[in-house]
C-alpha cells in the first residue's frame, strides 16, 4: 500500500495534464514546496470539472457551501469543498482541494481558485453558507468581500448549548431562526428570553443577517439555514477519502458521473415540469392556504388574513413581494399566494421560479462528465512527480467518522439496522402527559389506569 500510495504522487502531475487534455476546461492547480534537500513535495491540489462548474452557473441558484473533512487513509490532509444545490434542493458538488490542513493561507488559496471558476467577482449577489471557521471568514474578506455570508445555524446551536441547555433553549432557538419575518423573529426571541436571558443576549449580538431567514438576502432564491448539503456531500465520499490521491480524485469523479446519469435518468419520470421536492412543498402549502381568506383591493395588492396563526399578510404580485417572505426568499408560492391564486383562478405554476422547472434541472446535469482512461495511460507522460507529504500520525487509534457533538443524536446499531440513539430525547408518560418518565414509572399509575378501567366498563355497560 506504501509503495502505491508513493507511487501516486510520483505521477501526480502527468496526472494533471491527463485531465486537462480530457477537457481543456478543466480546472487543475497543483501546489509543491521544497524540502530542505531541494526536492519537490506536494502540498496542494484543486479540481474543479468545466460540466461542474458551467451546470452549476447555468442550471443552479447562486448559493454554495464550503467546509472541509480530514482524509481517513494513508494520503493524510484536509479535504476542501463546495457544494450548492440543485433544482430539486439536492447537493450539487462544485469543486475540491487536497490541502496540507484547514487555515487562512488554505482557505484563501481554494477561495481564490473557486471565484475564479464560478466567476463570482467579489461575491456580489451570491450567497455562501459554512460554519465560523476563522480560514473561511478570512479568505471571504479577502477574496468575495461581497459575498452574503450565512453561518450554519446547526453549529451556532451547537455552540450555544455548550453554555446554555435545555429543550426550551433549543426550541426557540430553531424557532427564532426560521422566522421568515422580523415580527415573527422578535416574538420567537422573546420566548428564547423568557427561558433564558444569557442566551437571548448572546443570538442578539449576532446579527440576523448571518443565521435568520427574516434577515437574509433575497437574490439566490434559497432560505436555507444550514449547511446540510455540505454534510451530505461528506458521508457520500467516505469511501473515497480512504484512498490514495489520485484514487481519490479518480473515484470522486466516476461517483459524479454516475450521479449526472442517474439525475438526467430521475429527471424523465418527473410527472410535470417542477421538481417533485418542490411540489411536495406546494402542495403542503395548498393544504395551508385552505385556512386562509382573501380581500383585494382591485389592484394588484391583496390582504391575505391566514387563520391558523391570526395574522394577515399583504401580496404585491407586480413586485413578488408577500409580506411573509416566504415567497421572495425562494420563489416557491408560500400559502398566502396559493390563496390569491386560487382566489383569482390563476396557474400557480406562473409563480414558480424558472431556477426549479425540468429546463434549469437539464442545464445543470444535461452534459455528461468524460470517462477516464486507467493509470496505464500516464506512463509515457513526463513524471514531474513529487515526493508524498510528511505523514504525522497522530496518537490513538485512527478514527473513521467525524466526532460528533454531544447535542447530535448517536447511531446505534439494531441488529443489521443502524438508528438513530434516543440518548437526549426528553420521555413522556402516555397516562398523565408529564415528562420525564413513561407509564411503567407513573406515580399516578393506579388512579389513571383505574379511572380508564371503570369507564370502559361503563362504557360497555351502557
Amino acid at each position: 500500500m506504501e509503495g502505491s500510495f508513493k507511487d501516486e504522487y510520483a505521477i501526480i502531475h502527468a496526472f494533471g495534464g491527463y485531465l486537462k487534455e480530457v477537457n481543456p476546461g478543466n480546472s487543475i492547480f497543483i501546489k509543491t514546496e521544497e524540502n530542505d534537500v531541494g526536492e519537490r513535495v506536494f502540498m496542494r491540489m484543486y479540481v474543479c470539472l468545466k460540466v461542474i462548474k458551467d451546470g452549476w452557473k447555468n442550471g443552479c441558484r447562486g448559493i454554495f457551501g464550503v467546509d472541509g473533512c480530514f482524509l481517513k487513509g494513508i494520503c493524510k490532509g484536509v479535504l476542501l469543498f463546495a457544494v450548492g444545490r440543485d433544482g430539486n434542493n439536492q447537493m450539487y458538488p462544485i469543486a475540491y482541494a487536497v490541502v496540507e490542513s484547514e487555515n487562512n493561507d488554505s482557505w484563501t488559496w481554494f477561495m481564490q481558485r473557486l471565484a475564479s471558476d464560478l466567476e463570482l467577482g467579489t461575491g456580489q449577489g451570491y450567497t455562501m453558507i459554512s460554519d465560523r471557521h476563522p480560514g473561511i471568514i478570512c479568505a471571504k474578506a479577502e477574496v468575495l468581500p461581497l459575498i452574503n455570508h450565512r453561518y450554519c445555524a446547526r453549529h451556532l446551536y451547537c455552540n450555544l448549548a455548550k453554555r446554555h441547555r435545555g429543550d426550551d433553549i433549543k426550541l426557540a432557538f430553531w424557532l427564532a431562526a426560521r422566522a421568515s419575518y422580523q415580527i415573527e423573529f422578535l416574538e420567537k426571541m422573546e420566548e428564547l428570553r423568557g427561558v433564558s436571558e444569557e442566551a437571548y443576549a448572546e443570538m442578539m449580538d449576532l446579527p440576523g443577517r448571518f443565521w435568520c431567514k427574516a434577515f437574509f438576502d433575497e437574490d439566490c432564491k434559497c432560505d436555507v439555514v444550514d449547511n446540510n448539503m455540505c454534510e451530505t456531500f461528506n458521508s457520500w465520499i467516505l469511501a473515497a477519502r480512504c484512498k490514495a490521491i489520485i484514487s481519490m480524485i479518480r473515484a470522486l469523479i466516476d461517483q459524479l458521473m454516475e450521479r449526472f446519469r442517474e439525475k438526467r435518468l430521475f429527471a424523465e419520470t418527473w410527472p410535470n415540469d417542477i421538481a417533485p421536492r418542490v411540489m411536495k412543498k406546494i402542495k403542503e402549502n395548498t393544504m395551508r392556504s385552505m385556512q386562509c381568506y382573501v380581500k383585494w383591493n382591485g389592484d394588484p395588492s391583496f390582504a391575505v388574513c391566514d387563520t391558523t396563526v391570526d395574522v394577515t399578510h399583504v401580496i404585491d404580485f407586480i413586485a413578488k413581494n408577500c409580506s411573509c417572505k416566504e415567497w421572495n426568499l425562494t420563489e416557491i408560492p408560500c400559502p398566502h399566494v396559493l390563496a390569491v391564486v386560487r382566489y383569482m383562478n390563476w396557474n400557480y405554476k406562473d409563480f414558480v421560479h424558472e431556477h426549479y422547472k425540468k429546463e434549469k434541472y437539464l442545464q445543470a446535469y444535461g452534459t455528461a462528465l468524460e470517462c477516464l482512461r486507467g493509470n496505464e495511460v500516464l506512463k509515457r507522460r513526463p513524471k514531474g512527480g513529487c515526493l508524498p507529504p510528511v505523514l504525522r500520525t497522530p496518537p490513538g487509534r485512527p478514527r473513521r467518522n467525524r466526532r460528533k457533538d454531544k447535542h447530535e443524536p448517536k447511531k446505534v446499531k439494531v441488529g443489521k439496522f443502524t438508528r438513530l440513539s434516543k440518548q437526549g430525547s426528553v420521555m413522556s408518560c402516555r397516562l398523565c402527559g408529564q415528562q420525564g418518565h413513561n407509564k411503567a414509572g407513573c406515580p399516578r399509575k393506579e388512579e389513571l389506569v383505574g379511572t380508564s378501567q371503570s369507564n370502559v366498563s361503563l362504557h360497555y355497560l351502557m
